[in-house]
């Protein structure tokens, strides 16, 4: 009776160390590199920083974003950067092209366009699989732009970087 008795208290002790103990929710950059690669779309808003808060700035965007790797299983590479008024894309309002590099848990955006700062997000911190992409990325002053980007395909390229 006490080997039971003993055998039962182990496998409870095994199935609450096994329930309490943290999950490590890391991502490896590589399945990072993979995920991020392709055609994204979804709103960009973006905030100002004021003292310790984020304001609104009244900035929103419909974005449709290309990531594209180096070589195959690549952490950097480039991309494109297209903007519209909203999700009809009747309005354009920006096209950008840029460097992408993983750096640490960060992924370093480098835009090649005028006027375009830089900006990089924590993988760690945003929701990125093979299918969604939300988080946010920083520049390196004082703004901030909150995203919601789906997979998606996205054929029309040419028509836009042309403009």
């Amino acid at each position: 009776m006490k080997k039971i008795f003993l055998l039962m208290a182990v496998i409870a002790t095994a199935l609450l160390l096994n329930v309490s103990c943290k999950k490590d929710d890391k991502k490896e950059p590589q399945d990072v590199a993979t995920w991020l690669v392709g055609d994204w779309q979804g709103y960009v808003s973006g905030y100002k920083k004021n003292n310790s808060q984020w304001d609104f700035n009244n900035e929103r965007n419909y974005a449709v974003v290309r990531f594209v790797a180096s070589s195959n299983g690549a952490k950097n590479g480039t991309g494109y950067q297209l903007e519209f008024k909203n999700e009809h894309m009747v309005e354009q309002t920006g096209f950008a092209e840029f460097f992408w590099k993983l750096e640490d848990e960060n992924v370093r955006i480098s835009y090649k366009t005028e006027g375009w700062g830089d900006v990089y997000f924590n993988f760690n911190d945003c929701e990125l699989t093979a299918s969604v992409f939300r988080g946010e990325m920083y520049d390196y002053t004082d703004h901030k732009y909150v995203f919601d980007f789906v997979k998606t395909s996205f054929s029309d390229w040419a028509k836009y970087m042309m403009n």
